[in-house]
């Protein structure tokens, strides 16, 4: 991952823009929530061990360590193992900068352009519309609460187990996620 773009030129002295701030940071939150929410469910992970396995000096807690674990795994793909470490890289450099910077600070904008809007997984087969281009917090955004509601939907699939001869109608290829868990691009 291009590290260049989010150097120690951004650590520097100033106030730091408090919307983009926040924004970046809660949803990146929220995102690593939801990573973490599908490593317990497919580790199987005791209650009285997750403080152990996702706490700060855990072996899981870093959202590095999550993303790095989720795409050995077979979670993640390629595709979202890239846009949650750019993801990762933009929440810590809104988190640590001491310069204002924004989703129009050229090295945020450029790791912006390296993430790929994904698409929400299709439990029933409909159709995708085709999306338009977005940029920066735009982008950010919808890369992602998609990330997201994906990866929420296959913590909850990785707890049942639906047979689809239960079912008695035909399931598209996208519902064998609850049965077979493959990760998403």
């Amino acid at each position: 991952f291009p590290r260049q773009f989010l150097s120690n030129r951004l650590v520097q002295k100033g106030p730091v823009r408090s919307i983009d701030r926040g924004v970046a940071i809660l949803i990146a939150t929220n995102l690593e929530n939801a990573l973490q929410l599908a490593l317990s469910q497919s580790l199987h992970v005791r209650e009285n061990q997750h403080r152990r396995l996702f706490g700060m000096s855990g072996p899981l807690g870093t959202f590095a360590a999550k993303i790095t674990i989720a795409y050995a795994m077979d979670i993640i793909g390629n595709e979202a193992k890239e846009n949650l470490d750019a993801i990762r890289s933009i929440r810590n450099a809104f988190a640590h900068a001491k310069i204002p910077i924004s989703f129009k600070t050229p090295q945020v904008k450029a790791v912006c352009e390296i993430l790929k809007q994904p698409n929400l997984i299709s439990l029933f087969g409909e159709k995708q519309k085709k999306k338009n281009r977005l940029a920066g917090l735009r982008l950010f955004r919808e890369v992602c609460i998609t990330t997201t509601l994906n990866l929420l939907l296959y913590s909850f699939g990785a707890r049942s187990s639906v047979h689809t001869n239960a079912l008695k109608i035909p399931i598209d290829e996208a519902f064998e996620i609850f049965q077979k868990r493959k990760s998403f691009p």
